[in-house]
């Protein structure tokens, strides 16, 4: 029962990153005409106001990036049901915690954003 969940995300997942390339591809060539608007004809503006950067990152949270073998096997096993014990709850939040603090696009994210992870507490 878990594979057509499994497919869509992984579909989803590559949606979305095929999405973001392409938007900072978009803003590349938007931003490189507003430079050449800039270049050629002094005093003349860029249609459509300023250009914003944006930074997409892509940050994935699955089972499969679980470091302890238990915790990964136990959650992979769990149901998908909205009725989870209180145990399995807070293994779950723990677990998703543990795989993004090891995220290398979650530490840009932070790093970019000048901001700090969130405590235990949080």
């Amino acid at each position: 029962m878990g594979t057509p969940l499994r497919n869509y995300s992984f579909d989803t997942v590559q949606l979305a990153e095929e999405y973001a390339e392409s938007a900072g591809k978009t803003q590349r060539t938007l931003q490189n005409c507003k430079d050449l608007l800039a270049e050629l004809c002094p005093g003349e503006t860029f249609p459509g106001g300023d250009l914003h950067e944006i930074t997409a990152y892509s940050i994935e949270v699955n089972f499969d990036a679980i470091e302890d073998r238990d915790d990964r096997e136990y959650l992979k096993t769990l149901g998908t049901t909205f009725n989870l014990s209180g145990e399995a709850i807070d293994r779950l939040r723990k677990a998703a915690r543990d795989v993004l603090l090891h995220s290398k696009e979650y530490e840009q994210l932070l790093e970019d954003l000048e901001a700090t992870p969130p405590s235990d507490d949080d």
